[in-house]
C-alpha cells in the first residue's frame, strides 16, 4: 500500500471538491503520478469505512507517503493554509 517513490521535498498539490469519492480522489491521486493504483486506494478507503469521510479541501501530498498516511491527510482535513496580505 505505498506510494511511489520519491523524496519528502517533491509535494503535489491536489485538490478535494465536495463531494469527490473515493474512486475519484484516487483516480486523481494516481494521474499526479503520487500513488501506483487508483483500485488501491479505492479500496483501501472503503475497507478501513473512510471512504465517507474524507474532507473537501486543498492539499500537499508527498509521493514518499502511504496510502494510509494520505487518506489519513484527507481524513483530518489537513489541508494547505494560506494567507492574504
Amino acid at each position: 500500500l505505498s506510494a511511489l517513490g520519491g523524496s519528502v521535498g517533491q509535494l503535489k498539490k491536489i485538490i478535494i471538491n465536495p463531494g469527490d469519492n473515493s474512486s475519484q480522489i484516487g483516480q486523481e491521486l494516481q494521474d499526479k503520478m503520487i500513488i501506483r493504483s487508483a483500485f488501491v486506494f479505492d479500496m483501501y478507503t472503503r475497507i478501513n469505512g473512510k471512504n465517507s469521510i474524507l474532507q473537501a479541501g486543498t492539499y500537499r501530498i508527498s509521493p514518499a507517503e502511504s496510502i494510509p498516511q494520505i487518506v489519513e491527510h484527507f481524513v483530518d482535513g489537513n489541508v494547505d493554509k494560506f494567507s492574504i496580505t
